[in-house]
């Protein structure tokens, strides 16, 4: 139907999403004259957001047509992103379609680990600092710390810090080797440490995703993955009650609160404010995470 004595407003059809990836995609569309008629020739208003709840300022799509595409570019990997579409139809009649919405999501960028890109600690002096934040503080009654770390050779002679958050002359929350090669879990619960059980041996050079967990009522748990993302140990304390004991100390990477520095590499570390079991966490290990986990807080890609 053409000319300005239309009155039948243009429909939106046979939407298509396309071409999807890390940071783009492409949105085709079909507009007739009513539901089911002929193709019609019209613009369009063009909103993407990822607030549903504000669409923002429309995009005009144009020239005129009753096929239409709008290529999306500069978009957030593993995003969910909302569109709405409405067809102005080109007679000059300026009838308006009927707003179309849908959503898509981005693709996640896929980094596998071990990576190749990661922090070196030379056991005598490198550390990474992190002032102490609110974030930092946000376990209470439950806490998961994890990370890819890899051995490789001798620092300061065992105990010393792997990563955690001091609270004192210990830590809040942490991992450190005990001895050669050997590893704990350490979170301070009611103002006392409460330790793991030491971990078996773990090789030199070798890569392994080690975690330690804790939520109220249940045991310290550090658990060792290895490389291929198969459990290699699981080793847990008694069961303890009560909240996480805080001070204003850093978070420390390569260091402890003796200043005691270990020897090795460190990739990925990721904290939660809640206790992941294996099941749930496992299978995380092996691709970088998107940043906006259910619980999770704290997230340093070291790329």
């Amino acid at each position: 139907c053409t000319g300005a004595s239309d009155t039948t407003p243009p429909v939106i059809t046979n939407v298509q999403e396309t071409g999807i990836t890390t940071t783009g995609a492409t949105i085709a569309w079909d507009t007739t004259d009513g539901p089911g008629g002929p193709a019609e020739s019209a613009t369009a208003l063009f909103y993407l957001t990822t607030n549903q709840s504000d669409y923002g300022s429309p995009a005009t799509v144009t020239p005129a047509a009753s096929s239409q595409t709008k290529p999306l570019t500069a978009l957030q990997s593993g995003t969910t992103y909302y569109y709405r579409i409405i067809a102005v139809d080109a007679d000059g009649a300026g009838l308006s379609s009927t707003p179309y919405e849908d959503s898509f999501a981005t693709a996640p960028v896929v980094v596998s680990f071990p990576s190749t890109n990661y922090l070196s600690f030379d056991g005598v002096d490198d550390k990474v600092t992190i002032p102490n934040a609110a974030s930092l503080q946000a376990p209470t009654t439950a806490v998961t710390l994890g990370a890819w770390i890899r051995t490789n050779g001798q620092g300061d002679v065992p105990p010393n810090g792997v990563l955690g958050k001091l609270n004192g002359t210990a830590a809040s929350y942490g991992i450190y080797e005990d001895t050669t090669r050997v590893f704990r879990g350490v979170v301070n619960i009611g103002g006392t440490p409460r330790i793991t059980p030491v971990t078996t041996q773990l090789a030199d050079n070798t890569w392994y995703f080690v975690a330690v967990t804790w939520s109220t009522g249940n045991p310290v748990r550090l658990h060792v993955w290895n490389a291929n993302g198969t459990l290699n140990q699981s080793v847990a304390s008694a069961n303890f009650s009560g909240s996480i004991n805080y001070t204003t100390g850093l978070f420390l990477m390569g260091e402890d609160a003796s200043a005691k520095n270990w020897k090795g590499n460190i990739d990925d570390v990721r904290l939660y404010n809640a206790s992941l079991s294996t099941a749930v966490l496992g299978p995380t290990i092996n691709a970088e995470l998107a940043g906006n986990e259910t619980n999770l807080i704290g997230y340093w890609k070291l790329n």
